[in-house]
């Protein structure tokens, strides 16, 4: 069951080990997101899903990834401190697909089953 939706920016310059005196300009929006935080934390949800901008793409479907586990790191920004690591869901990331495709939406599983990982951009880590 969905139980909470949000839309949030994800200039990297909002980490303060990024933006450094930049930080400031953002303030409002970084405010936004510690409330967000707040609210989700309330909820307590079993699993996030979550859209980059920056995901792969086709023109006839969608990419749900399938890797085991996520990484990633702000380190092409210079803050390699910054990191996270997390299990994949794949039950829900198959039944994802599955759903789509019944519902005659494209979609497939994308990435190795057998990687060890996959590397997460700045679109899903600025806003974790």
């Amino acid at each position: 069951m969905l139980s909470f939706t949000a839309i949030v920016p994800h200039p990297p310059i909002m980490i303060s080990e990024v933006g450094g005196k930049e930080t400031k300009n953002c303030q409002q929006t970084i405010k936004a997101m510690e409330k967000l935080a707040d609210e989700l934390s309330e909820i307590q949800p079993d699993t996030i899903i979550i859209i980059s901008p920056h995901a792969m793409v086709h023109q006839d479907k969608f990419a749900v990834y399938g890797n085991p586990k996520f990484q990633g790191n702000m380190g092409q920004f210079g803050a390699s401190e910054i990191s996270y690591k997390f299990a994949n869901d794949l039950s829900l990331a198959q039944a994802i697909v599955e759903k789509s495709d019944e519902q005659g939406i494209g979609a497939f599983l994308f990435g190795d089953p057998t990687s060890e990982s996959f590397e997460l951009d700045h679109g899903i880590m600025v806003p974790l």
